[in-house]
């Protein structure tokens, strides 16, 4: 399996977005500070696939953190780690979360979600977030965190769950056109092995969930390189 991460420009700084729009507000404050390693701090927001990976399948609902998996690999690897993630989160939710990020801040952000915000209303038969909302999103959150590397996540978009296969593509390709970020690919890596992807769902299965651990801590990687 290949990395499934394209390096952007490295370090170079985002674009500053002045607002950002449809706030949710469902991401749980950020964690303090777990780990005393050397390496870059890395503070991770997501909603449920990073839930899955941080928590466990069997977290509860409500947010509280069963075990910490995502964070104790990222320890691990040396990095001091704050993970922020929740079943149903949308970029939106990323405008109150980040302000909470743990001082002295973040030197490596990653943002994992959209799955949520390009899913179709069934009410209306459009995603639930344009996708140019959700970059403005996703713009702003680098502009606030300030890191010295950033990553975004793509989401499935062979997936037929709430027409992902559908809507997906224009977020994907607004997010790899992204100046200065590093791209976590997790929708190549997906279309190209649909054994990591629970049938006619966004959700991983076993083995998938254990390349999305890798996929995040590859990206990372990317980020620590000089």
């Amino acid at each position: 399996m290949g990395k499934g991460w394209a390096v952007r420009g490295w370090r170079m700084p985002a674009a500053a977005v002045v607002l950002a729009v449809s706030v949710a507000g469902c991401l749980p404050a950020p964690p303090p500070w777990k780990g005393s390693g050397s390496g870059p701090r890395v503070m991770v927001f997501g909603d449920s696939l990073t839930s899955y990976i941080e928590n466990g399948p069997d977290h509860d609902l409500s947010g509280g953190p069963d075990d910490t998996f995502l964070t104790n690999r990222l320890i691990v690897e040396g990095h001091p780690a704050s993970v922020s993630s929740l079943i149903g989160s949308v970029t939106g939710d990323l405008a109150n979360a980040t302000p909470g990020i743990p001082a002295p801040g973040t030197d490596v952000l990653l943002i994992a979600l959209g799955t949520n915000d390009r899913g179709v209303d069934p009410n209306t038969g459009q995603a639930v977030v344009t996708a140019d909302i959700a970059i403005a999103n996703v713009n702003a959150a680098i502009a606030s965190a300030a890191a010295e590397c950033n990553i975004v996540v793509t989401v499935p978009e062979t997936t037929t769950w709430k027409g992902l296969n559908l809507t997906a593509p224009a977020y994907n390709a607004a997010l790899r056109a992204l100046p200065g970020v590093v791209v976590a690919d997790w929708a190549s890596i997906a279309a190209a092995h649909p054994e990591y992807l629970r049938p006619n769902d966004v959700h991983h299965t076993t083995v998938g969930a254990a390349a999305y651990m890798e996929l995040f801590v590859d990206a990372v990687d990317a980020c620590s390189q000089p």
